[in-house]
């Protein structure tokens, strides 16, 4: 990821920016043979999710690439939960692990990058990662991060969240990254179709946050990406082992969370869309991709009151010539990839649960007020 720093001023023009891009990236089929020469008799944790990164064949070519390396096995790891970093944490301790491995989707690296961090630092992890604090000076174990699910960019961003099912509490850090990030479009080959669109789609919406706004160079840039996603997703599809579109795909994840997109811009309203998924996500508890792509459209017709020509240049994209045109052509470019676009496709709603949910987070939209965060809320529930 590019670590930047943003010296925001008011106006329609570029601000002064620093960058730095800590995250050293191996990309192509043979990314993988690289874990030989980083590894080479190391303690290493492989942090995974289920059981696809067995059953696709995944798992056997990390583990031949670390053949020179011994090697903790740490999988089953499908949702980011506090108390499984807290096990992995003590499996270092105790075994003296010298590098942690993340392999799967977002949440798996993000999982990584915790129980690095856990590792080399005696605190209560808890109380540190609950306040989520930006750490860029961080000390953790080395970090090796491997997208299967390329989406959330968690293996060049430096966000690590996590959450405590227990209590229902949520934590992060920040600005702490991987030291390595390797991306071998192959191992997504084994991605059906509904996966491989939560993905895409997934790059596109992070991507539109920073398409909205008035940087040029962001705004433009991003269209293209999303451009080629859209016709690159159309490949995968219909060939899931088409290399090239795989590699689109891929690198397209990581581009729209890299942070080059960000460095300049003077106003990142975009960027507000992240305070307004979370209250579906915690409402229904759903997992962030289902969040994302359900209140996508009605935070798009939510921000046209205030940015229509920002939205409209957007929705061109997808072929729209008018606001509600756009919200019913992404609709249905979403559904027609399985994706499920309804809030009560996974539970009704309860609006008692939504007016806690919006007291407490009162204030974190800059965009919205409390009656337009309901209301968009509202409008993603096909009963009302």
């Amino acid at each position: 990821m590019l670590l930047f720093i943003n010296n925001f001023e008011e106006g329609n023009k570029m601000n002064d920016f620093t960058f730095n891009a800590p995250v050293k990236i191996f990309f192509g089929k043979n990314a993988h043979d690289n874990l030989d020469d980083l590894c080479k008799g190391k303690r290493v944790l492989l942090v995974y999710g289920g059981n696809s990164l067995k059953a696709n064949g995944t798992h056997g070519k990390l583990m031949e690439a670390l053949k020179n390396a011994a090697v903790f096995d740490f999988g089953g790891n499908t949702r980011p939960d506090f108390k499984k970093v807290e096990e992995a944490v003590e499996i270092c301790k105790k075994n003296n692990i010298d590098i942690v491995i993340g392999a799967g989707g977002s949440s798996c690296m993000d999982m990584s990058k915790m129980i690095a961090f856990g590792a080399a630092n005696a605190v209560d992890l808890w109380a540190f990662v609950k306040e989520r604090d930006s750490r860029p000076d961080a000390k953790h174990l080395p970090v090796i991060l491997i997208p299967t699910f390329p989406m959330g960019g968690s293996e060049v961003d430096g966000a690590s969240e996590i959450d405590d099912f227990e209590t229902g509490e949520h934590g992060a850090i920040y600005d702490m990254f991987g030291n390595y990030a390797i991306l071998n479009p192959e191992f997504t080959y084994g991605l059906g179709k509904t996966a491989t669109a939560y993905g895409a789609f997934a790059t596109i919406v992070q991507l539109s946050t920073k398409v909205v706004g008035n940087f040029t160079v962001s705004r433009e840039f991003s269209k293209t990406l999303i451009q080629t996603v859209l016709k690159q997703l159309d490949v995968a599809i219909k060939d899931p082992n088409n290399y090239e579109a795989r590699a689109d795909l891929m690198w397209a994840a990581s581009m729209g969370t890299m942070g080059l997109l960000d460095c300049g811009k003077t106003y990142a309203y975009g960027d507000d869309f992240y305070n307004v998924e979370g209250i579906g996500e915690e409402l229904c508890g759903i997992q962030y991709r289902e969040a994302i792509c359900i209140i996508f459209p009605h935070w798009l017709k939510g921000l046209a009151k205030r940015h229509k020509d920002d939205i409209l240049d957007f929705m061109g994209l997808f072929g729209a010539s008018n606001i509600e045109d756009g919200v019913q052509k992404i609709t249905a470019m979403f559904e027609s990839c399985g994706i499920k676009m309804h809030y009560d496709d996974f539970t009704p709603l309860d609006e008692a649960r939504l007016s806690e949910i919006l007291i407490r987070r009162r204030g974190r939209s800059s965009e919205f007020s409390e009656d337009e965060l309901r209301e968009m809320i509202h409008s993603g529930f096909k009963a009302l």
